[in-house]
């Protein structure tokens, strides 16, 4: 996980923060806390990243309509 995004900070110097910050938003990393937290160690300019990641509100899950069927 720490290569991943020692890789940002090597492709893009200027936009790294947030580079990585984009990264952060997909869902892959929901269940990878303890991975990043251990990259955070190494690399502490993650760590803000990551409590923002943590504080950001979930979208809201839509329910879906009830179809009328049987009626």
């Amino acid at each position: 996980m720490r290569n991943l995004f020692v890789q940002f900070v090597k492709e893009d110097e200027a936009n790294f923060r947030e580079n990585a910050k984009k990264e952060l938003a997909d869902e892959f990393y929901n269940d990878l806390g303890d991975e990043l937290a251990h990259a955070a160690v190494d690399l502490n300019w993650l760590a803000p990243l990551l409590r923002e990641r943590m504080q950001a509100p979930s979208p809201p899950i839509t329910a879906e309509p009830k179809t009328a069927e049987g009626e």
